[in-house]
């Protein structure tokens, strides 16, 4: 995750967009809480009477909060819920990933000159395709990113935003049921749909982010591989 990276409306989208359901949430479980303490939505009252302040306010807090998932999910999720299922289930793609890394380093290292211990050492320790960045066009692989890694890591965030503001909605949704009297099967009956739409909805953003990454990572090592192969001097 590069924060400070080349600067589009994409990477600005994917930012803003969960940020601001993230704060917009947030905003309602303060009112949930003002009201069940001192039985008044006084923050929703305050956005009414001041809606160019709370727009001014709104925008740097959903960029920030956008940028406080991204950080989540590059640190945590993204490795529990991606990184972790693509290696236990793609074994093979990544044995052929290792053989292949070792044998272009150990290329790379003979070239240099290297060998027995300090060859081994070598394959250890460098990163092939850092080392590798000189004969790869740096467009290519930010059309990757764009296509595949960035578009994973705004199905996260989204996910993440709207499975944030579901109880939020639900509470205030229930409220609403009650002071209108809506009977119990009726009740019940959407509360079910509401239910398996929000898990529908989670599986499809994350078997979409999954397969996301499984292309970003075949085209990653497509792109390295051809680079030594294909363009080696």
């Amino acid at each position: 995750m590069n924060l400070f990276g080349t600067f589009n409306y994409g990477r600005l989208i994917k930012t803003f967009l969960p940020g601001l359901i993230l704060f917009v949430a947030l905003c309602l479980y303060m009112d949930i809480i003002l009201k069940y303490s001192i039985s008044n939505y006084r923050f929703l009252s305050y956005v009414q009477n001041n809606p160019v302040l709370f727009s001014v306010i709104l925008i740097p807090f959903s960029i920030i909060l956008g940028i406080f998932s991204n950080t989540f999910f590059f640190t945590f999720a993204t490795h529990y819920l991606i990184n972790k299922h693509h290696i236990s289930n793609n074994n093979g793609f990544y044995d052929f990933k290792s053989k292949h890394i070792d044998r272009i380093s150990r290329s790379i290292g003979s070239k240099i000159g290297l060998k027995d211990d300090m060859l081994e050492e070598f394959i250890s320790n460098i990163d092939v395709s850092a080392f590798l960045l000189n004969k790869t066009d740096v467009s290519k692989i930010a059309h990757i990113k764009d296509s595949y890694w960035y578009y994973l890591e705004f199905h996260l965030n989204i996910l993440f935003a709207i499975d944030f503001i579901v109880p939020a909605l639900m509470i205030l949704w229930l409220k609403w049921c009650v002071a209108i009297s809506l009977n119990t099967a009726t009740l019940i009956g959407t509360l079910v749909l509401y239910g398996l739409f929000i898990v529908l909805l989670n599986i499809l953003f994350i078997v979409s982010a999954r397969k996301n990454y499984f292309i970003y990572k075949k085209k990653r090592l497509s792109l390295l591989i051809g680079a030594h192969y294909y363009y080696k001097s």
